[in-house]
């Protein structure tokens, strides 16, 4: 029974190391986003 645990826990730990890169990469939209206000930092007020 032990080593099932281990087993599960191991198994567990590798699908989340494979799955996180995916997760973390940013979406259309947040590129857009980010995009959009490296741009709008050079604009003031009501331009």
């Amino acid at each position: 029974m032990r080593k099932l645990g281990s087993v599960l826990v191991m198994t567990l730990f590798a699908s989340f190391c494979v799955v996180t890169p995916f997760s973390l990469a940013d979406t259309p939209q947040q590129e857009k986003m980010k995009n959009c206000n490296a741009q709008a930092t050079d604009k003031k007020g009501d331009e």
